[in-house]
């Protein structure tokens, strides 16, 4: 849903539907199970729940299996992309910049976990460019910046760059190399 706020700036957000409702409470018993097959067990009755993605995204990182979370975050991302309002998500890859997504809403907090996890993941794989793009996103998202994604712009912006500047000095020794 998206409410209007001050100066006519759109504020989205999900909503959860009783069948959601019920499967969180679900998610959340088994979370407190401690036992990791209650979580795909779940996954098998509910697919595509948010919250057991990220949860079974976290334990496969934990366990070092980094293409298992980079898949389970990313069948999250697009089950919260097929969810969201049409306008919310062609205004992501608009001109004027992305839409705002309230961060206070705890409905929304799953969407802000997911790409501070797809950040995380592409930082580990060093693909700093893209991290960077996707830090970029989320600022905009809530300017307040309640996930201090700045840092991470910063951190991933000197690495961009450092490995920028590695790339034009082998380029600049290649050609002196060829000189001589």
């Amino acid at each position: 849903s998206a409410d209007e706020r001050d100066q006519g700036v759109r504020v989205y957000s999900w909503e959860h539907s009783r069948a959601y409702k019920q499967a969180q409470f679900q998610f959340s018993q088994a979370v407190a199970s401690f036992d990791t097959q209650s979580l795909v067990a779940l996954l098998r009755v509910f697919p595509w729940h948010v919250d057991t993605l990220l949860q079974l995204s976290a334990v496969s990182r934990y366990q070092g299996d980094l293409g298992q979370a980079s898949d389970f975050i990313d069948r999250a991302l697009f089950a919260m992309e097929r969810s969201a309002a049409s306008t919310f998500v062609s205004g992501l890859t608009s001109q004027t910049g992305p839409p705002m997504c309230d961060f206070l809403r705890a409905e929304n907090r799953a969407f802000w976990l997911a790409i501070h996890r797809n950040i995380d993941l592409y930082g580990r794989k060093g693909t700093w460019r893209t991290a960077l793009e996707w830090c970029k996103l989320l600022f905009a998202l809530d300017t307040s910046d309640p996930h201090g994604i700045l840092l991470w712009m910063d951190f991933f912006m000197y690495n961009e760059r450092n490995r920028l500047e590695e790339k034009t000095l082998e380029s600049r020794r290649a050609i002196r190399m060829r000189l001589h």
